[in-house]
């Protein structure tokens, strides 16, 4: 049983540097973009998400949408015009010219960024730097968005065996909410790396309490038929998130990527 929701991190010695205040509880996309831009100008690189799932809680908090309601339609939604101004307006919020995807050679991670939370041990290991996590800042609607990454544990309708099939499933994930949120938090950390297993941390505790909260407010990712269905996933590259500025180059970009999702739901379908 697990969720990976998004999480900010940050390099304190690079914000100390260059005299940025951290990040604190109730920060925002405005302040998130304004911290990216001032440290991208001091030529520090910035991880901006490019991924579907992960840039999916802000197009939503811009007024887009990826799915119908059931989750089995793109076309229409992800290339509808209110999808490609939400990425239009991402495109020009976030510092995309000064983003990596990948670590440079010879540097160290980007001083800020977004990522999903069990990829913290890259950060945390790097040697050049001090690197934290931070919560998911807020929308300009105020709301906390955030998707995640799921597996879960279910018992079958036809059980015979329902109160003892629900008695295991508490016995493993807790008695209350709270415990099932710091067993889901663990265990997705432990089972997605050995780094967090085999080299602990005091950052992995503060990030398995930050994980708890982010869960509260994260939705299934919308794309998570990419595990299934993997030839079928469409990749979103920086060259094609910077072109989305111009809705209607967005469009089209956003066209392709329904129609590949189209054809694997309805692959899917036949089998």
């Amino acid at each position: 049983m697990t969720s990976d929701p998004v999480v900010a991190y940050y390099d304190r010695f690079t914000f100390r540097r260059a005299g940025v205040p951290e990040p604190t509880e109730n920060w925002d996309w405005e302040e998130f973009t304004r911290k990216a831009a001032w440290l991208g100008g001091l030529g520090t690189p910035i991880g901006i998400p490019t991924d579907w799932n992960s840039v999916e809680p802000f197009i939503r908090g811009l007024g887009g949408i990826y799915l119908s309601d059931d989750g089995e339609t793109a076309s229409g939604y992800l290339d509808s015009d209110a999808t490609a101004m939400a990425f239009s307006r991402y495109a020009e919020m976030m510092p995309v010219d000064l983003a990596i995807r990948n670590r440079p050679q010879n540097r160290s991670a980007p001083a800020i960024g977004l990522m999903r939370a069990t990829g913290m041990y890259w950060p945390v290991r790097d040697e050049f730097g001090n690197f934290a996590p931070a919560p998911m800042p807020v929308a300009p609607s105020g709301e906390r968005l955030n998707s995640s990454l799921m597996t879960g544990l279910a018992i079958m309708a036809d059980s015979a065996q329902k109160d003892l099939a629900w008695e295991l499933m508490a016995f493993i994930v807790g008695e209350t909410g709270e415990e099932a949120l710091r067993f889901v938090a663990a265990n997705t950390l432990e089972t997605s790396s050995m780094w967090y297993r085999s080299f602990p941390d005091e950052r992995y505790e503060t990030l398995k309490e930050l994980m708890a909260r982010e869960m509260v407010q994260s939705p299934p990712a919308p794309f998570n038929q990419q595990v299934t269905h993997p030839h079928a996933y469409p990749v979103l590259t920086l060259e094609e998130l910077r072109a989305m500025a111009d809705p209607a180059e967005g469009k089209v970009i956003l066209g392709r990527a329904a129609g590949l999702l189209d054809a694997a739901m309805a692959s899917m379908k036949a089998r």
